[in-house]
């Protein structure tokens, strides 16, 4: 008999959410890159993207939290979005939910650029699996590694264009 493929879906954060959210146990790699670029601890940075984000999504396997994403909107400009995600290490625990995850994350990058024209962010050269998977989603990348918060940590940025959303 064949194991039953855990169930992962996403929805929109709810209110309800907050507490698990902000105690979910991030991947080391999320964690550290989160220090690096922003200076936060992971908890603050949780509780930053919950209040600033413009739309904000639950990553559920088998109905409990174990990731977040969404955008935070660029003030200069309307059409850009930076897209971010932080996740646990259950969401990378097993083929089958990667597999289903990384599935459906093509088609909210996609919902995502026809909101705003312009994706982009930063991710440490060293996450080289999260690197894999936005190059698989379209994403291009900066010739050119950067450092943000902490020098001693290099980020190269990411980006997408996408659809002319309509602005008003």
């Amino acid at each position: 008999m064949k194991p039953c493929t855990p169930s992962v879906q996403d929805r929109p954060l709810l209110i309800c959410d907050t507490a698990e959210v902000l105690a979910l146990k991030l991947r080391k790699e999320d964690e550290d890159e989160v220090r690096a670029a922003s200076g936060l601890e992971p908890g603050e940075a949780l509780a930053y993207i919950v209040s600033h984000a413009v739309e904000a999504s639950v990553i559920l396997m088998n109905g409990k939290i174990v990731g977040v994403f969404g955008l935070e909107e660029l003030p200069s400009d309307p059409t850009e979005a930076s897209p971010w995600m932080l996740a646990t290490d259950a969401l990378f625990s097993g083929k089958d939910s990667l597999w289903v995850f990384t599935k459906r994350s093509k088609e909210i990058v996609k919902e995502m650029n026809k909101k705003y024209h312009w994706l982009s962010n930063y991710v440490a050269v060293t996450n080289t699996q999260a690197i894999r998977w936005l190059a698989w989603l379209g994403f291009s990348f900066d010739p050119e590694p950067v450092t943000l918060v902490d020098p001693t940590v290099k980020f190269v940025r990411f980006q997408r264009e996408g659809g002319v959303p309509s602005v008003g």
